[in-house]
């Protein structure tokens, strides 16, 4: 295969979350294992530092990468989405992978990437780890994917995490939590999630309806109108989309949470 071959397998072939959305996301670690395996697990052979967030994390990976390029260490850069071209992805001291070693990594391991069902992250993080083992690389900067404890990245031991601002679009991650078993009211969201959390959370409606409406406009949530307690209420109800992002964010969560205890329970040497 040439250049645009081995691309046009790769977005047709395997699942991509850009232009699938949640279905694309494959949880459990036991495919990019398996397949790091046969490929002689390179991720094993530099430092890396993990890089997680709701914002930034692209940006916040992309300087320490370029702080570490600039105190002379040999720095791999791991990232997504690409702007324009695949291999803007996979970086060392700056320079995308040569087209070749796309074509030659795809080419080599395609049977095994069949075969493991890999999801096209999977795939990509595992051509980044082993270009980075072939280019001799010191430390390479990872940023997560989707996220999640099960996030493909997760299969390296970083000697840094590093966790960029967790924003208000969490909020939503409650909301959809509070609409997966039933429909509620903006109230009713507001007392039930005081109750499950045992008054952790307490939301303002200027903090709730925002996000409702943001939620509606995604196509997260429908509304509809309906008497409780002798007044007539705005139900909302989760949608299939709203299921599928619930999926998302609660892996999404899980990748900061993960983090974050990871750094809690550090124990210096």
């Amino acid at each position: 295969m040439n250049y645009t071959q081995t691309l046009e397998f790769l977005f047709q072939s395997l699942p991509v979350f850009e232009t699938q959305g949640a279905t694309a996301y494959k949880p459990g670690l036991e495919r990019i294992t398996a397949f790091c395996r046969h490929i002689g697990n390179p991720q094993r052979n530099f430092f890396t530092i993990h890089v997680a967030g709701t914002n930034g994390k692209g940006s916040v990976a992309h300087i320490i990468a370029s702080v570490l390029q600039q105190a002379g260490y040999r720095t791999g850069l791991f990232t997504s989405p690409h702007l324009q071209d695949f291999r803007e992805r996979i970086r060392v001291d700056g320079e995308m992978i040569p087209k070749q070693k796309v074509v030659n990594f795809v080419d080599k391991h395609h049977d095994k990437m069949v075969e493991l069902e890999l999801s096209f992250f999977e795939m990509t993080a595992a051509m980044a780890f082993d270009y980075f083992a072939q280019s001799d690389v010191e430390v390479a900067v990872i940023e997560t994917g989707l996220g999640g404890r099960l996030d493909a990245t997760n299969i390296i031991v970083p000697i840094l995490s590093v966790i960029t601002n967790i924003g208000l679009e969490h909020t939503s991650l409650l909301v959809l939590s509070l609409l997966q078993g039933q429909d509620l009211y903006g109230y009713q969201m507001i007392t039930e999630l005081e109750r499950r959390s045992d008054h952790t959370f307490q939301m303002k409606e200027g903090t709730l309806y925002p996000v409702l409406k943001k939620l509606e406009n995604g196509g997260y949530v429908t509304a509809y109108q309906a008497e409780a307690n002798g007044r007539t209420r705005k139900y909302y109800r989760l949608t299939d989309r709203g299921r599928k992002e619930l999926v998302r964010e609660k892996a999404q969560w899980e990748s900061y949470a993960h983090g974050v205890n990871s750094v809690l329970s550090f124990q210096p040497g």
